[in-house]
């Protein structure tokens, strides 16, 4: 940041000021016409509850708006700094230097949450000079910067120069700063922050960028250690190494292409995976190495190219790997192998794609076993290609363990090299010699999610201490089935204490279930989705209670079931089924829990 000259004040601004405070602090209510009456029961409301609610509410968003309610609002939200605390300013708007001081006095010493919004068009504009507008925001923004908390810019790269140029002061409490870079979806922009910028940056060191990839002078990207860029654009490599380059410190580093819009983050809030792209060639590929000797934390979000980018990376602290919308090719299978076995103190690798790709690799893969030692979470969708070195992985420690469309033996062996297992998530499998593979015991495993498999798979696992399984779209067994009942099967020799069980749209006869739920006394939640319309057997028997003499109720610890993708014709069979359960439930005097639940 710059020191310099700051256009001055206009002498009429403290006249404007006086005038802009007594047109907001005696601003008539909303409703004058309809007065609040005595007995309205807001108003009897203690003074601490009604600062509960206002601050519960949106009223630190816009306390003018709410200070014009009623005198008892006027009065809570004028006495309390926090209110005034959060400071949306808009610089294309009349006199943005008028509300932030009218703000920023009645914050008190209130940590400030500051939100500076500047767009190109407009009104506004017309005979206006950028400059001396964002320049005069910026000095009273400036005798307040010791208490920025947060410091949050939607505007031009060209206007984020000039206000960079104009904002002064120590932020030592600042924790996060974001810039959001307006700018045509097509235009390639760029901010550039020089070392004049340097006391804008937190203490913590962690600065975000929306829709732009900065250009950081060297002495400024020495103070950085985490960085989170979101480019809505196809993320070009070499700019991204050479931002790399001049960032050395880094312990934390965010990449993702995903859309924002004004006022929302959502750079990671996605819960699924974007789809693969396929790889472009690249132009101006930086061929430097990049050593980023501190970074322990990595995330790429729908990045091009993913492969070539990390193979110019030298990482020898990273403990945590998040790769989403990979694309398999002979880079990105050469990237793991690199990973796997220079980071020795890989604790964390999550790797995820939608679908892989039928693509030619042609990367030398050694029979050497590789293991990593201190890996506890560990996932990865393969493609035939990752096969071979996916057999070479071992996890001793492996806690976490998810994969996706391998064969069966592959995943076996890799579940059998760990000591730990407490969750297990497995789809798409199948297995592929004319032997199938042996018993897997998983005594440690508490969690197990099978999907997109043939029931079959239940067959080779042993899990006496598991308490939650989904099974989701399994299908029916083959011609030649090894056992007829794979679930009654498992069940039987793992007798696990179960407490959630989710079948969705599993191949399994009623009688089958209702065998199984024999062997689940403990079970507390069950999710079903039928893969018929049949379920009138199932509901008849939970019910009432059992006719044999050795179990008196059917999953009698059950106390929430919900029937999901259910078809209208047993939608009249539950709801009696529920009501009959919790009045044989009272009757019995507890001897069942109350049951709830729903279908949909």
């Amino acid at each position: 940041m710059s020191t310099g000259c700051l256009p001055p004040l206009p002498p009429y601004l403290p006249n404007l000021y006086r005038s802009f405070s007594r047109r907001f602090a005696s601003s008539p209510p909303w409703s004058s016409t309809s007065p609040i009456s005595s007995e309205t029961h807001i108003l009897r409301l203690p003074y601490n509850t009604l600062f509960k609610l206002l601050l519960a509410s949106d009223a630190q968003q816009d306390p003018l708006r709410f200070s014009r309610v009623c005198r008892a609002w006027r009065q809570c939200i004028h006495a309390h700094p926090t209110f005034w605390s959060v400071l949306r300013l808009y610089v294309d708007r009349a006199e943005p230097e008028l509300r932030a001081a009218y703000w920023l006095e009645r914050a008190g010493m209130c940590p400030l949450d500051i939100l500076i919004s500047i767009r190109e068009t407009g009104y506004y504009w017309i005979n206006r000079d950028p400059a001396v507008e964002i320049g005069r925001l910026a000095r009273v923004l400036s005798m307040h910067a010791e208490r920025w908390r947060n410091l949050t810019i939607f505007a031009f790269p060209y206007h984020v120069h000039i206000l960079f140029q104009h904002l002064t002061g120590q932020v030592s409490m600042l924790e996060r700063l974001a810039i959001f870079a307006r700018a045509e979806v097509t235009t390639p922009f760029s901010v550039r922050l020089t070392r004049q910028d340097l006391s804008l940056i937190p203490d913590n060191g962690e600065i975000s960028f929306y829709g732009c990839i900065p250009m950081i002078h060297a002495s400024l990207g020495m103070a950085i250690t985490n960085l989170r860029i979101c480019y809505d654009q196809t993320c070009l490599t070499d700019k991204v190494i050479s931002l790399l380059l001049s960032c050395p410190n880094l312990t934390k580093f965010q990449i993702s292409r995903s859309r924002w819009e004004l006022g929302y983050d959502s750079t990671f809030a996605n819960n699924g995976m974007l789809t693969p792209t396929i790889p472009v060639p690249l132009s101006h590929l930086v061929e430097r190495l990049v050593p980023l000797l501190h970074l322990t934390e990595l995330l790429v979000d729908g990045f091009d190219n993913v492969g070539v980018f990390f193979n110019h990376l030298r990482l020898p602290s990273l403990r945590v790997v998040h790769i989403y919308g990979v694309y398999w090719d002979d880079a990105m299978l050469q990237a793991a192998i690199n990973t796997f076995e220079s980071c020795t103190q890989l604790s964390t690798f999550i790797l995820r794609s939608e679908r892989w790709y039928e693509v030619e690799v042609d990367v030398p893969l050694s029979s050497a076993p590789i293991t990593l030692e201190n890996v506890k979470t560990f996932e990865l969708p393969a493609s035939p290609h990752a096969y071979p070195l996916l057999g070479r992985l071992r996890l001793p420690q492996m806690q976490d363990f998810t994969i996706r469309f391998v064969p069966l033996n592959i995943a076996i062996q890799l579940m059998a090299s760990s000591t730990q297992l407490r969750t297990v998530e497995l789809e798409g499998f199948q297995w592929l010699s004319s032997s199938p593979p042996p018993l897997l015991s998983i005594p440690t495993l508490s969690s197990l999610i099978l999907a997109h498999s043939k029931l079959e798979c239940l067959h080779f696992f042993h899990t006496p201490s598991l308490e939650h399984l989904t099974l989701e779209e399994m299908y029916e067994q083959s011609n030649q089935p090894i056992v007829l009942n794979p679930l009654c099967d498992f069940l039987e020799r793992s007798d696990p204490p179960l407490k959630t069980l989710r079948l969705k749209t599993v191949a399994v006869e009623d009688d089958d279930i209702l065998r199984s739920f024999e062997r689940l006394p403990l079970l507390e939640k069950l999710d079903i989705s039928p893969s018929t319309d049949g379920m009138h057997a199932i509901f008849h028997a939970l019910a009432r209670p059992f006719s044999t003499p050795h179990i008196e109720w059917l999953l009698p610890s059950l106390n929430e079931i919900n029937v999901r993708r259910a078809s209208p014709v047993i939608q009249p069979a539950f709801h009696s089924f529920l009501d009959s359960r919790n009045e044989a439930s009272a009757a019995a005097g507890g001897a069942v829990p109350h049951l709830g639940g729903s279908i949909f």
